[in-house]
């Protein structure tokens, strides 16, 4: 079963997405080797069960055993909490307000860069660099290293397989219980 729109689909997507939500809720796609969930019960669901569907790659079978640190990524409650709480602060709905306009410029400067082009895709040239450039400030990192910054978060979330770009898995890997990890898309290119 196919769980991505097509590519004539990209533009309005909904009508695939409604078919799935009521013919297909739950479906495996082969092809990418991924679980597609279109209910938003379902989604919450399986959010909130983190014995059945865990994020602490410590619980999952791998081909080959080696020692993944956990971290905000890669934890269930309770360490998955008293990670956030460390770092929430400055996240906190004030501070963020205050930025706001920076924010804006920043969004602002992505978009008059993607202008130049002619083109753009929403996530990779905006939804994607706006919160990593946003969090580099916020971190004090200077603007000539924004793109050494953009790299180490890349290969953070690739070696410790995070549900957007995991290369470590290729095929499905159940954890314990026996249920297929729903979030991770196998991406092979690096």
């Amino acid at each position: 079963m196919i769980i991505f729109p097509q590519a004539e689909q990209r533009f309005n997507p909904y009508p695939f997405y409604m078919n799935m939500r009521n013919l297909h809720p739950i479906e495996y796609d082969d092809k990418s080797s991924a679980w597609g969930v279109f209910r938003y019960k379902d989604i919450q669901d399986i959010l909130n069960d983190y014995e059945n569907f865990s994020s602490d790659l410590q619980k999952w079978q791998y081909p080959e055993h080696r020692e993944i640190q956990r971290n905000l990524i890669t934890s269930d409650p309770p360490l998955h909490k008293q990670l956030y709480n460390q770092i929430s602060s400055p996240f906190n709905s004030n501070i963020i307000s205050e930025l706001e306009y920076r924010i804006k410029e920043i969004a602002k400067e992505i978009l008059d860069h993607v202008i130049e082009y002619g083109h753009m895709d929403l996530i990779t040239d905006l939804a994607y660099p706006l919160p990593l450039r946003v969090i580099a400030e916020l971190l004090g990192i200077p603007p000539e290293d924004h793109n050494l910054h953009d790299k180490w978060v890349n290969r953070l979330v690739r070696e410790v397989g995070g549900t957007v770009i995991n290369p470590i898995f290729k095929g499905h890997h159940p954890n314990p219980t026996g249920n297929e990890f729903l979030f991770t898309k196998n991406y092979t290119e690096t």
